[in-house]
C-alpha cells in the first residue's frame, strides 16, 4: 500500500542552545523603595506646633534624602556608615555640607537579608511557559519561565523626637494596613534580562500584619528614636532560556503522522565530572 501525503502543517519551533540567564532579585529593591517613597507623596501636615516642623522637612526633601538602601546591623552601624560616607540631607541647600550629618534625622533605610526563599504557592505559582522574548524583528530569542520568591525587608526609621518618628511609623503602617483594605498589595520593578527590559510585578504578603520594632538607642549612647518594620515581599525570579527561532513540519499520510524540524537538533554533550572531591 502507498504512503499518499495527505496534509502538511507548517510549525513555528525553538530550538535552544543550552544556555540560560536569570533576573536580578536585587532589582526587587529598588521598586519597594519607590512605594515606600510613594506613601509620602501627597501627604500634607496642617499642624502648626513645633514638635510637626522635624516631619514637614522630611517631606520636603528629595528622594535619596529621604530614604536610603543597605543592611545594617543595627541602628548604630547605619549612622556610622551614613556619616562616615557624608550621606545626609545631599541636597538639601539650606544645610552647608559641614553639617550634612548632624542634620540627616529623620531617615529611612530599607534593608534586606541575603538571599530569598521559594514562595509557598499561596499567592503566585511557578510558570514554566511565561512567555518569549523576541528581537526587533520578531523572532523569539528565548523562552521565559518564572518562579516566585520570598524576600524578607526591614524598613527602619530613625528621628530626633518622638513625635517625628511616630509620624514615619504612622505614614508607613497606615500605608500598610491600606494597601491590604484596598486590595492593593502590588508594585513594580524594573530589570534586565537577556539584554531586554523587563518588568517585574511584585506584592506584600500580608501587609495587614504590621509588626512595629522598637530599636530607639539608649539615652547615654545618643539620642535617636527607632523603629523597624519587618515586609517580605512575593518577587517572580526569571530564567529565559536562550536558543533561536526555527520551523518544522507536520505530514499527515496514509501512513500516520510524522514531524520534521528543519534546523537540527543539538546533541547532548558528554557527562563530565565538574566537582572536587576533597
Amino acid at each position: 500500500m502507498s504512503n499518499e501525503l495527505m496534509m502538511r502543517f507548517k510549525r513555528e519551533m525553538f530550538l535552544p542552545n543550552g544556555k540560560r540567564e536569570m533576573s536580578s532579585t536585587s532589582d526587587v529593591d529598588a521598586g519597594l523603595a519607590n512605594a515606600i517613597l510613594s506613601v509620602f507623596e501627597g501627604l500634607e501636615i496642617s499642624d502648626a506646633r513645633s514638635s510637626a516642623k522635624p516631619f514637614k522637612q522630611f517631606l520636603q526633601r528629595s528622594a535619596r534624602d529621604k530614604l536610603k538602601i543597605g543592611e545594617f546591623d543595627d541602628v548604630e552601624a547605619f549612622l556610622r556608615a551614613m556619616r562616615s560616607a557624608n550621606g545626609g540631607r545631599r541636597d538639601d541647600e539650606s544645610t552647608s555640607y559641614s553639617q550634612i550629618n548632624a542634620d540627616a534625622l529623620p531617615v529611612i533605610n530599607l534593608g534586606r537579608s541575603p538571599g530569598f526563599q521559594m514562595h509557598d504557592n499561596t499567592h503566585a505559582t511557578e510558570e514554566y511557559n511565561a512567555g518569549s522574548l523576541v528581537n526587533n524583528s520578531g523572532e523569539p530569542v528565548a523562552l521565559v519561565s518564572l518562579m516566585p520568591v520570598e524576600i524578607t525587608y526591614s524598613i527602619m526609621m530613625l528621628a530626633n523626637e518622638k513625635e517625628t518618628l511616630s509620624m514615619l511609623v504612622g505614614a508607613v503602617a497606615g500605608w500598610l494596613r491600606q494597601y491590604a483594605a484596598f486590595g492593593s498589595t502590588h508594585f513594580t520593578a524594573k530589570s534586565q534580562l537577556a539584554g531586554y527590559a523587563l518588568e517585574l510585578s511584585c506584592m506584600i504578603r500580608d501587609p495587614k500584619d504590621v509588626l512595629v520594632n522598637d530599636l530607639t538607642l539608649p539615652l547615654q549612647s545618643e539620642r535617636v528614636f527607632a523603629a523597624a518594620i519587618p515586609v517580605t515581599v512575593v518577587a517572580p525570579l526569571y530564567t529565559a532560556w536562550l536558543g533561536a527561532a526555527s520551523s518544522g513540519s507536520i505530514e499527515v499520510s496514509s501512513n500516520g503522522v510524522s514531524y520534521t524540524s528543519i534546523a537540527p537538533a543539538v546533541a547532548p554533550a558528554q557527562a563530565q565530572q565538574l566537582y572536587e572531591v576533597v
